[in-house]
């Protein structure tokens, strides 16, 4: 079976999110996507956006700046 993936430039921030959880954190969905650490490297990471302080988050220490995302 093969998933198809929307691809989606980092700049373009993803809409409000649905679910309760998120709405109250102020973020939107986990997306994964491609970025870029402090170290210059580009890596996959589940990010989500975060509408309060206007930057992008993710587990991945050192995050610089989200190439891409992916949706359904």
């Amino acid at each position: 079976m093969t998933k198809i993936f929307n691809v989606i430039d980092g700049g373009i921030v993803p809409p409000q999110s649905i679910d309760g959880a998120a709405i109250a954190h102020q973020c939107s969905d986990m997306f994964m996507s491609k970025i870029i650490t402090t170290g210059g490297n580009e890596v996959f990471s589940v990010c989500r956006y975060d509408f309060r302080d206007k930057k992008w988050r993710s587990p991945v220490s050192g995050l610089r700046q989200v190439l891409e995302y992916y949706t359904t």
